[in-house]
C-alpha cells in the first residue's frame, strides 16, 4: 500500500498552525503542497510540502488570479495528505468549489472531482472508528479560486462533512474539517524515523512456524493490513514437549512500558500496521512424563502426557517378598525414597521405580527349592559346602 506521508524541507509556522516539537512521527494536521497545470493533477504528488490544521484554500476566496496570487495560484492543484479520525458512524461529505474537490478515504473515491463550480455530495455509511488514509485535492484553473461565487457551504467554505445524512447545498449543516491541535481529526507522518516494525516473539518460546515469522518484519507504512497466524493444534516443540498456541497480545511503544493495543484467545487475526508493534504469540505447553517399574514392584501409572502444571501422582508398590528401594531418574528434590510421589508437570521426565528381594531370594541358585526349611541336601543350596552362607 502507498504510504501518503511527506517530508517537509523544515516544519514552518502555516494557516493557524504553530511550529511543532521535532519528536513524534505522528503530528496534528495534514501536509499540503502544490502542483502546477491546466488540469486537475489526480495521481502525482508535491515535491515540498508544510503542514496545516486544515485544507486551508477552501476557505480561501482570491476574486481574481495572476501566476503570482496566493495561497491559491491558476492552474494550480492543492493536494493535501494524512489521515482522518473517524467517530465510527455515517458522514456526508460536499463541497462547493471554483473550481474541482476530489477527496479519498482510505481506497474509495468519495468526490472524483469531475465537475466544475458545482455542489458535490457524498454519503458514506458507517465509516469504521479509527484513522484512516486521507487524500484531498482541489483545483483552480483560471479566474476566482476559491468557494464557488463566494458562497459555497456554511459560513462560505468550500469543503465541510456532517454526521446527520444531511446532503442540502446551504446552511449551516457542514462544519469545516479543521484539527484542534491535539490531532481530533487529522494527523500526518513528519518523516522523523516514524518506526515501520512489527516485532513478533512467544511467550514463553517462540514455537512452531507462525506468519509473519519470529523477528522482526520491516519496511511497512501505515495502513499495511494482512494476516497473522501460528499453528491451531499441539506440535512436537522440543524432545518430550508440546505447545499449542493459547491466544496473543499486540503491543505497541518501545519504552520500558509497553502499552497493550489488542488481545484475543485466538490463532490468527488481521494486523493492520499503525505504529512500531510487538505481536506476542501465548503458548500453552505439554509434557511428556514416562515412569517405569523396575524388576520386584509396580507403579499406579505409566506417566503420558500433561499440561503444564497439573499434577502427576505416582505410587510404587513392592511385589511379595521384594521392598521398594527408591526413584531414580529424573525425580523431583527432595522425593527420591518417598513411595508416591507428586508434583506439577514442568519438565519432560523419565523416572524409574526400584526395588529389591530378601536375602535368601538373592543367594538362590538353580535347583533350589523355594520355602524349603532344609538347604543342606540340596546341592548349591546356602546350607550345602558349595553354597553355605557364612
Amino acid at each position: 500500500m502507498k504510504r501518503f506521508a511527506f517530508v517537509a524541507a523544515g516544519l514552518v509556522i502555516a494557516h493557524r498552525m504553530a511550529v511543532l516539537p521535532l519528536s513524534a512521527a505522528w503530528q496534528p494536521g495534514l501536509l499540503g503542497g502544490t502542483l502546477s497545470g491546466t488540469a486537475i493533477n489526480l495521481t502525482a504528488y508535491p515535491a515540498s510540502t508544510a503542514p496545516f490544521l486544515d485544507p486551508h484554500v477552501a476557505t480561501s476566496y482570491v476574486a481574481s488570479t495572476s501566476s503570482s496570487t496566493e495561497p491559491w495560484k491558476q492552474n494550480q492543484t492543492w493536494v493535501y495528505t494524512g489521515q482522518f479520525r473517524s467517530e465510527g458512524t455515517n458522514y456526508v461529505f460536499a463541497s462547493k468549489i471554483d473550481e474541482r474537490c476530489y477527496l479519498r478515504i482510505g481506497a474509495s473515491v468519495l468526490l472524483p472531482g469531475t465537475a466544475n463550480n458545482a455542489f458535490a455530495v457524498s454519503v458514506v455509511t458507517n465509516i469504521p472508528a479509527g484513522w484512516h488514509p486521507f487524500e484531498i485535492r482541489l483545483f483552480n484553473s483560471t479566474g476566482a479560486a476559491g468557494p464557488s461565487a463566494n458562497v459555497g457551504l456554511a459560513n462560505k467554505i468550500g469543503f465541510g462533512y456532517n454526521t446527520n445524512d444531511y446532503t442540502g447545498t446551504t446552511g449551516a449543516n457542514y462544519t469545516y474539517p479543521a484539527d484542534n491541535g491535539g490531532m481530533s481529526i487529522f494527523r500526518y507522518d513528519d518523516g522523523l524515523g516514524f518506526a515501520d516494525e512489527l516485532l513478533v516473539a512467544g511467550d514463553p518460546g517462540n514455537y512452531g512456524t507462525v506468519e509473519p515469522p519470529y523477528g522482526i518484519t520491516n519496511g511497512l507504512a501505515p495502513f499495511d493490513t494482512f494476516d497473522c497466524s501460528a499453528p491451531a493444534d499441539f506440535i512436537d516443540a522440543e524432545p518430550g514437549m508440546r505447545a499449542r498456541c493459547a491466544g496473543y497480545a499486540l503491543y505497541t511503544n518501545t519504552t520500558a512500558a509497553p502499552m497493550l493495543l489488542s488481545s484475543g484467545a485466538t490463532n490468527e487475526f488481521t494486523y493492520t500496521h499503525d505504529l512500531w508493534a510487538k505481536l506476542v504469540w501465548e503458548w500453552e505447553r505439554r509434557y511428556l512424563v514416562n515412569i517405569a517399574a523396575g524388576p520386584g514392584g509396580t507403579v499406579s501409572t505409566n506417566g503420558g502426557w500433561y499440561d503444564e502444571g497439573s499434577n502427576v501422582t505416582a505410587t510404587a508398590s513392592a511385589d511379595a517378598g521384594a521392598g521398594f528401594v527408591n526413584w531414580s531418574g529424573d525425580v523431583p528434590d527432595g522425593q527420591q525414597f518417598n513411595p508416591t510421589l507428586s508434583f506439577a508437570a514442568d519438565m519432560p521426565r523419565n523416572i524409574m521405580a526400584n526395588f529389591t528381594g530378601t536375602v535368601w531370594q538373592a543367594g538362590l541358585r538353580a535347583g533350589a527349592v523355594p520355602g524349603h526349611q532344609n538347604y543342606s541336601g540340596i546341592p548349591g543350596s546356602p546350607m550345602s559346602s558349595r553354597g553355605r552362607i557364612s
